[in-house]
């Protein structure tokens, strides 16, 4: 019979929103946090949703820095580990769950962040167009997405088959195989449990190249497309460990009208001035938070 615990699932969820990316060390969390307000040049306290917010440890401290951040996780375990998190350590946000391609917020926010692998796991393309054309709608006219993804290149010169680590307790064999023809990763994890248990999972990703997450972004109507190797704002390049991108929702047209709000509420109107100014720029932030109907 497969194994279906609760804490199970939360294992292997973490295994797959850590995947290829550095331990997330106080001096690491500092860094992508800072870097992340001097990439998207966005102070406090401007609203910030968080896809794939895992167990909020990116979230929550953008929280603590007088941000208002709204974290959306699909996994109910860690979303609550999130909720406990930030209650012990007096952090007020929003927590929602949900799926990451279903997004119901509209025009909300000044920015949307993810640094877990977000893009890659439907098997098709139009999965992932979809999940970026979600975020496009959650964001303001004129606000930033910033998505933090691995470096296909530097991954494809550092690819190991197999690798052993240690994981609460537990060993994890982690085995990869890229199909170079679909581009497309196949993983297998086995976790060796203390009292000698093995459990398996398996994980597809798609990895993108730059310029494929480029044309998706702009298929999803983005511009102002730019790419950074790190948070330290590094040139990207073959050898840089990380994919940053940030892309750019475009701002009103003069007399254009959007539906804004979220999950609760009533639906309002954001309309640009007739100068031409992006909204943002005269009118009072929207909360996230407002039901504007279906999507």
């Amino acid at each position: 019979m497969a194994e279906t615990a609760p804490w199970i699932d939360e294992l292997f969820t973490r295994l797959s929103r850590d995947l290829f990316r550095p331990p997330l060390t106080q001096q690491r969390l500092r860094f992508e946090v800072e870097g992340i307000a001097r990439l998207l040049e966005l102070p406090p306290p401007a609203s910030v949703l968080v896809l794939a917010s895992g167990a909020g440890t990116v979230a929550i401290e953008l929280a603590g820095r007088g941000y208002e951040v709204t974290g959306l996780e699909p996994s109910e375990a860690l979303l609550e580990a999130a909720r406990q998190t930030a209650q012990s350590r007096g952090v007020t946000m929003r927590w929602v769950r949900r799926d990451l391609r279903r997004i119901l917020f509209r025009s909300a926010f000044d920015a949307v962040y993810a640094s877990s692998p977000v893009l890659g796991l439907s098997d098709e393309r139009a999965g992932d167009l979809e999940l970026l054309r979600s975020a496009w709608q959650a964001l303001k006219p004129g606000a930033s997405l910033l998505l933090d993804l691995p470096n296909r290149e530097f991954l494809a010169r550092e690819f190991v088959e197999r690798t052993w680590a240690e994981l609460d307790g537990a060993r994890v064999l982690e085995r990869q195989e890229w199909d170079l023809l679909a581009n497309v990763l196949s993983l297998e994890w086995r976790v060796l449990l203390p009292e000698g248990r093995e459990i398996a999972r398996g994980f597809r990703l798609r990895l993108y190249p730059a310029h494929e997450v480029v044309a998706l972004l702009q298929e999803a109507g983005f511009e102002a497309v730019e790419a950074w190797g790190d948070y330290d704002a590094r040139d990207y390049g073959l050898w840089t460990p990380r994919l940053l991108v940030r892309a750019r929702r475009p701002g009103l047209a003069p007399g254009e009208a959007v539906a804004v709000g979220g999950e609760a509420g009533q639906s309002e109107t954001l309309s640009a001035p007739s100068s031409g100014r992006p909204a943002g720029e005269q009118s009072e932030p929207e909360t996230p938070g407002v039901v504007v109907g279906p999507e």
